[in-house]
């Protein structure tokens, strides 16, 4: 299968830390696709928008338009059976609209690993204005909140998990006799993570605890950022939104899993699902976290076994290849090839195709 995959790669990111992000979903995403035999051509909507910021492109004179018209004519050029979008918040429905009109039998589907909590509008918004114009939208979300939350019809909203890409998530802490943290957190300043970073720098003071994240100077990125997470016993999965998203965990819960830390979890709804109490240790409020915390520090047989089991069930069922696989099989109306472990809406069926929407879409969303 021709595949064109368009989302946002950090080729040339305007921060210079950003560079290398090998851990990003748009990888894993290509990388799960290429493995699985199609042909990926790569198309990066960010970059190319910087790029053409301030330039003339036939008459473009934004980058933002300039990035939409070369996606167009990629499109054309390549002819891919899929069309398929990250996060791609600047690719308008216009463009979409136009791709369609030009090759008629073509698949648009779009996958999304952000919380879409109420509170983010400007993401919401952005993804509204496309479903319409999508044969399928995956999300790191339980499908029926999701589908509650975008006022959008459940049958074209479908979860996908975080994806494990064994290429990249090379360590192996439960092997590893000395580590270079007891516990470790990386995450953004919110007012959601408050009473956890405040828990956690009071445990600093008997115990190896890195905080990362909250301020500009321990932001980590690239290989620094799995240098310490591979060399850290233990670390904290904790999502913005007090995580009350069913089935929503920021990526950080695969980072850690991936590379063999024994992860701690609030108790997201339907989170069990994925990962169960011998994987992953679930915690109700943080006097639970702290008491499980020490309890497996005291414990190292049951820390190792525990961080094992989490890293096996992550390399094993949530790998780049069965979870591309699962997106292609349900985006195109296959067949599942095998059962997979997380929630997903058995049909032989294809999904309802985009080009239903109503006439006029393009023009009432403005272009956006």
């Amino acid at each position: 299968m021709k595949i064109l995959h368009a989302a946002n790669f950090s080729l040339y990111p305007p921060r210079k830390s950003n560079l290398a992000y090998v851990y990003a979903p748009a990888r894993a995403v290509h990388n799960g696709l290429n493995r699985n035999g199609h042909c990926v051509l790569d198309f990066s909507v960010d970059d190319t928008t910087r790029f053409h910021r301030g330039r003339v492109l036939r008459g473009c004179w934004s980058g933002r338009a300039a990035m939409n018209a070369l996606l167009l004519k990629t499109t054309r050029c390549f002819a891919p059976d899929l069309l398929l979008l990250g996060h791609a918040r600047q690719v308008t429905s216009a463009t979409l609209h136009a791709v369609r009109e030009a090759l008629p039998r073509i698949r648009i589907v779009q996958w999304w690993v952000d919380s879409l909590h109420p509170e983010r509008a400007k993401a919401l918004t952005c993804i509204k204005r496309k479903l319409p114009f999508l044969d399928a939208f995956f999300c790191t979300t339980e499908a029926a909140y999701a589908a509650r939350i975008l006022g959008d019809t459940a049958e074209r909203i479908h979860f996908f998990p975080n994806i494990c890409d064994g290429s990249v998530y090379t360590h192996r802490s439960f092997a590893r006799r000395e580590h270079r943290y007891d516990l470790i957190y990386i995450g953004r300043p919110a007012a959601s993570r408050q009473s956890l970073v405040a828990r956690l720098r009071e445990l600093a003071v008997h115990y190896r605890v890195g905080i990362y994240g909250q301020t500009q100077k321990t932001q980590l990125n690239s290989a620094s950022y799995l240098d310490v997470v591979g060399h850290s016993q233990m670390g904290v999965n904790y999502s913005l939104h007090n995580n009350e998203i069913p089935l929503y965990s920021s990526d950080r819960m695969i980072h850690l899993l991936g590379n063999g830390v024994l992860t701690f979890c609030p108790r997201v709804p339907g989170m069990e699902s994925c990962f169960s109490e011998e994987e992953v240790v679930y915690f109700k409020d943080l006097d639970e976290f702290q008491d499980k915390f020490k309890e497996y520090l005291a414990c190292a047989d049951k820390t190792r076994a525990t961080a094992r089991a989490g890293w096996e069930k992550a390399h094993r069922v949530f790998n780049e290849v069965r979870v591309t696989r699962f997106l292609l099989e349900t985006a195109m109306g296959r067949p599942y090839s095998e059962d997979y472990e997380w929630p997903t809406r058995r049909s032989n069926e294809a999904p309802a195709r985009a080009d239903s929407y109503p006439p006029g879409a393009a023009a009432a969303h403005g272009g956006r």
